[in-house]
């Protein structure tokens, strides 16, 4: 008896301790999400994510630099962005939901530089104002808008974001793991260590 109640307790401790490694994988990594529906950028395999809010100035500031980065090693990685709007930015939320219908018509990018640049004086009426400079079928953009048909993407992006335990914005992920600074010296560094590392374990 006592040898079955050993050998039980260390299969349970066993299980328990697979089961605290699985939710630990899960609460750090981003979900990837494929297709047409989620805004990405380059053809690469290493997956670059962004969390940020299109009223927080350094949100404003990381997207020029992840737009760069995107286009020096678009054919080393996969930018996807994703939204965390915070609570005290009042037209965060918005812009976000504009930003995707802006992506049904493929100006995803276009519009959320337009929406960075005019930060500091974004107001309700610059939604539609962006989406008519660049040309967007503004019937099918105020549809868009005026159904919230974009909520629930937004919604997920910040319940992923609390799952994370994402404290502030922007929060980026390189291939899974938070990285610690969004500078351009520092992450074209981690793409290029991440792309030799990915290629001798492919060889």
């Amino acid at each position: 008896m006592k040898i079955k109640k050993r050998t039980l307790q260390i299969v349970f401790g066993i299980a328990f301790v697979a089961v605290v490694i699985i939710l630990l994988m899960t609460r750090t990594q981003p979900y990837d999400d494929p297709g047409k529906m989620r805004a990405s950028s380059g053809t690469g395999d290493i997956k670059l994510v962004v969390f940020s809010d299109y009223q927080c100035p350094a949100c404003a500031k990381a997207y020029f630099v992840v737009e760069q980065i995107a286009e020096e090693y678009n054919d080393k990685i996969k930018v996807t962005h994703k939204h965390y709007p915070l609570n005290f930015h009042p037209l965060s939320f918005d812009a976000a939901m504009a930003a995707e219908c802006a992506n049904d018509q493929d100006k995803f990018w276009d519009y959320s530089a337009e929406i960075f640049l005019m930060q500091d004086d974004l107001k309700k009426s610059s939604f539609n104002a962006v989406a008519k400079d660049l040309g967007l079928d503004m019937k099918l953009f105020r549809s868009c808008l005026s159904t919230d048909a974009k909520s629930d993407m937004i919604y997920k992006d910040m319940a992923e974001g609390d799952r994370l335990g994402i404290l502030g914005t922007p929060t980026i992920y390189l291939d899974g793991k938070s990285v610690e600074s969004w500078e351009y010296e520092y992450l074209s560094q981690q793409i290029e260590k991440l792309y030799k590392e990915n290629n001798i374990e492919s060889d």
